[in-house]
């Protein structure tokens, strides 16, 4: 009965393994700690999406660099459901809690599964895209609490 025990055990241990072995960068980043961290940091808007397999390939363009330099910016997607959820401006209390962001988080993938459309406005950190708050949607840059909480912690 033991061995039986410490077989499942083991394959419970692999398969937890296997299902992430490397959490993308930004994985284990705060909010503070994201913005402080990242080397780039954009607000940016969709310049063109193609399926690619079973993923869609997203590409985007910068409009505003807060920090950092970048020309265009790659994010490949598995998800079919687009997220576009800003938390009322980023004012809810929701969003505010550390690993609570726009994005699905689905299994296997490793951080958050960030989505686009077109004539939508994302504050994006590229080189921390694990974390939850690395693709949010930004409706009103003058209203959006998440935008000028990044300036104001860029400054």
């Amino acid at each position: 009965m033991m061995k039986y025990i410490s077989l499942l055990i083991l394959l419970i241990s692999f398969n937890q393994a296997f299902a992430c072995s490397a959490p993308k960068s930004g994985f284990d980043l705060d909010k503070d700690q994201l913005i402080e961290k990242s080397k780039t940091i954009v607000l940016a808007k969709l310049k063109s999406m193609e399926k690619e397999n079973s993923e869609i390939k997203y590409t985007l363009v910068p409009l505003k660099i807060l920090k950092g330099n970048k020309s265009e910016i790659v994010f490949r997607s598995i998800s079919k459901k687009h997220y576009d959820n800003d938390f009322n401006f980023h004012k809810d209390g929701e969003f505010w809690m550390n690993k609570v962001g726009r994005s699905e988080f689905p299994c296997c993938i490793c951080g958050p599964d960030h989505t686009f459309r077109e004539n939508e406005l994302y504050l994006l950190f590229p080189d921390s895209f694990g974390a939850m708050k690395s693709g949010e949607i930004i409706k009103d840059i003058n209203k959006d609490e998440w935008y000028k909480y990044v300036l104001k912690r860029i400054k």
